[in-house]
């Protein structure tokens, strides 16, 4: 055997043992994992139910489109209604929306009435910034049902508000005149034309970016006379009596108008944050505050309780309960919440709804 001939079986023999060891070293290499850092979650649990709210990017432009992902996860026994939104979440406006469901495998590998088994349903919207600013989503609820109850009785799980500060396109660069060029020397005649058409697009394109600046930043509305928060309160209750919206079949906005009409009052008269806070996180506030005695805060507790039925739960209110919802307000708007000597809220029961 020549040389050359007994070099050849070696050769290839190096060649496929590097190929083993290439094929070792990439298969050995870690697979990297999408980051969260831009996104805001918001995360709640209630029981079976677990609620994970998820909206991208973090820091949005006012050019940029924004995903937001609603996911529900609850048992076999467990149903949920979906979100009502209607054309905005909170200070976006909707521009689609989808929906996926999914089920994970329960150990026996049944699923049919099997409580172990979780399935998943995910909304999905894509939402567009108004304005350069602060957004704010308000918490998020949402109904379910345990069919294992014999009253089939609703419930509800909520998530805290969303606040997004969303940034201009401009950023903080404003046009500056001074960074103009000085004025040329005198030219030609030749060239009086061209030179005519760029100094006018130059200027066009100056006043263009000043337009857009001055539209970007907020105008500060001028300051009027405030009203004292009861004027205004009564003032807004008269205009929604007047409206008659029961009688319409538009119960659920009633509630919504009424409750905030009260929650507005009692923020202006106590400083409490009532219009941007849960039920729940609202009356632990009342019963920590030395505002309000014990009466008024359990009356403002079934007040709120109550209304949340109607606008979460589907419940339908009479004429009575109506009538007694707005008296209840009416009673609220007239009371001077002034530091009370000693209060005892020990028989306040925790709870409540947005």
């Amino acid at each position: 055997m020549s040389p050359r001939e007994s070099c050849f079986p070696l050769g290839l023999a190096n060649r496929i043992a590097i190929l083993f060891l290439c094929a070792g070293c990439a298969t050995s290499a870690p697979v990297s994992q999408k980051s969260n850092l831009d996104s805001i979650t918001r995360s709640a649990t209630k029981g079976e139910v677990e609620l994970t709210i998820q909206l991208s990017p973090k820091n949005p432009r006012l050019s940029d489109l924004v995903e937001m992902e609603v996911k529900v996860s609850f048992p076999n026994n467990i149903s949920i209604e979906p979100p009502v939104f209607g054309q905005s979440v909170g200070d976006f406006a909707v521009r689609e929306y989808g929906e996926r469901k999914s089920k994970n495998e329960s150990t026996n590998g049944s699923q049919e009435n099997d409580p172990s088994v979780k399935e998943l349903r995910t909304f999905r919207y894509q939402l567009e910034p108004m304005f350069s600013g602060r957004h704010l989503i308000r918490s998020i609820p949402i109904v379910f049902v345990n069919s294992d109850r014999p009253d089939d009785s609703r419930d509800i799980i909520q998530s805290e508000p969303i606040e997004v500060e969303v940034q201009s396109d401009l950023g903080n660069a404003a046009p500056d005149l001074a960074n103009v060029d000085p004025m040329l020397d005198p030219i030609g005649a030749r060239t009086i034309r061209t030179t005519t058409w760029v100094i006018g697009f130059l200027i066009g394109a100056l006043a263009l970016a000043l337009v857009l600046f001055l539209r970007s930043r907020k105008k500060k509305p001028i300051e009027q006379p405030a009203l004292p928060p009861d004027v205004i309160a009564s003032l807004e209750l008269d205009r929604l009596i007047q409206e008659d919206l029961p009688r319409q079949g538009r119960v659920k906005e009633f509630y919504l108008r009424l409750t905030g009409i009260v929650r507005e009052y009692i923020e202006g008269t106590t400083g409490l944050r009532a219009p941007e806070q849960t039920t729940e996180e609202f009356l632990r506030d009342v019963r920590h505050s030395d505002r309000f005695d014990g009466t008024h805060a359990v009356r403002l507790q079934d007040f709120l309780e109550a209304a949340d039925m109607v606008k979460y739960a589907a419940q339908q209110p009479n004429e009575d309960n109506i009538s007694q919802s707005v008296s209840r307000a009416k009673e609220f708007i007239s009371t001077r919440f002034i530091r009370a000597v000693a209060t005892d809220d020990s028989h306040l029961k925790p709870g409540g709804r947005n």
